[in-house]
């Protein structure tokens, strides 16, 4: 029987169970990234919610996946030791609202989306598949199963399939 991990703001969670699907709860300005080994059947979500842990150092060490940064570099860290292979992994991403009539001196979504940018390249990853920005939040949800990923849009009765395998 199918179950369902709900992985919070500023956490993560790597596996193999094919019987489970991850889940996020609504983004806002936060991002999140699923990355699948499609060969080893391994996969993992983070919902990060700071782009970058130089805002606090210490909390970045001991919260790492509260920041893109340093979440992304604990994400694949997991990854890899439970047996995913980065050079056939599959990376999706989602989230970055921006936020209508908000601060802009914050700006949290497009500066997630931006660190997230800037930090793929340096695990020599891309993104096969991404929905970032806009006025909606958004869920996500990676099948540990299948390696499909899916959106969950306010309003909307189906979610939009990111990924299908």
């Amino acid at each position: 029987m199918a179950r369902e991990k709900i992985v919070g703001l500023g956490s993560m969670y790597v596996g193999r169970d094919p019987l489970l699907t991850l889940q996020t709860p609504p983004l806002g300005t936060a991002v999140a990234v699923a990355i699948y080994d499609p060969v080893n059947s391994v996969g993992g979500l983070l919902a990060a919610i700071l782009p970058d842990s130089m805002l606090d150092e210490s909390r970045g060490m001991d919260e790492p996946c509260l920041f893109v940064d340093t979440g992304l570099q604990a994400l694949l860290r997991e990854f890899a030791r439970q047996g995913g292979q980065l050079a056939q992994a599959q990376v999706h991403a989602a989230g970055g609202m921006e936020v209508i009539n908000g601060e802009q001196a914050y700006d949290l979504g497009p500066r997630n989306v931006m660190m997230l940018k800037n930090m793929l390249p340096v695990y020599d990853l891309q993104v096969a598949a991404a929905e970032f920005g806009g006025y909606l939040s958004m869920a996500m949800m990676l099948d540990l199963g299948s390696g499909e990923v899916t959106l969950k849009r306010p309003g909307k009765a189906t979610p939009f399939v990111l990924c299908r395998k």
